[in-house]
């Protein structure tokens, strides 16, 4: 195993104590490995110059290696840090719920890109609604109009829009959505 393979990019808790026991192997192994080199190293310098300053090189590029490994442990902290606050927020949300949002005159619908990386922590879906964003497992339109929307800038490319609607969001982080005309029939 080198650091080349050790990119971080693992989504939950487990994953990442499984990458850190394979870190801590690695960087066991390297610590080995140039303290070795660096005793040969000097040896060759007393008794071998020429052969010395390929070993050096080697040295070298092993020492950077471990640098690298020292990176790699950095980005899986940071990596970890923001999993561990997506939950938190997350949860958050989810206890706010549900939620009775009344009408809104623009409702934003997107697919959440975060959830390629991060699955089992991120729900799929994004609303928007009245300044601010929901993330949401599933959404349900009820006799509902929509357009599309092309961004060029962002991270979001396109989304359907929804003009003119009522918005609840149940216990179960599920969207619905119904026209008004809908909602003042359920009401009477």
């Amino acid at each position: 195993m080198s650091a080349f393979g050790m990119h971080p990019t693992f989504g939950d808790k487990a994953s990442y104590l499984e990458w850190r026991a394979s870190w801590r192997r690695l960087q066991k192994n390297l610590t080995r490995k140039i303290r070795k080199e660096k005793a040969a190293t000097k040896e060759l310098q007393r008794t071998n110059p020429e052969a010395a300053r390929k070993a050096q090189k080697n040295l070298h590029y092993t020492r950077v290696m471990g640098h690298k490994l020292m990176t790699l442990l950095k980005d899986g902290k940071e990596r970890m840090a923001r999993i561990t606050a997506m939950q938190q927020q997350i949860a958050e949300q989810n206890a706010s719920f549900p939620i009775d949002l009344g009408k809104c005159p623009l409702v934003d619908f997107h697919f959440n890109r975060g959830y390629n990386q991060f699955p089992s922590i991120l729900p799929m879906w994004i609303l928007k609604a009245k300044g601010k964003s929901y993330y949401l497992n599933h959404i349900d339109f009820h006799n509902v109009s929509f357009s599309t929307r092309e961004l060029a800038e962002g991270s979001t490319k396109g989304m359907l829009r929804f003009r003119h609607v009522y918005l609840e969001i149940d216990s179960e982080g599920t969207a619905i959505l119904r026209s008004l005309a809908e909602k003042k029939d359920l009401a009477a």
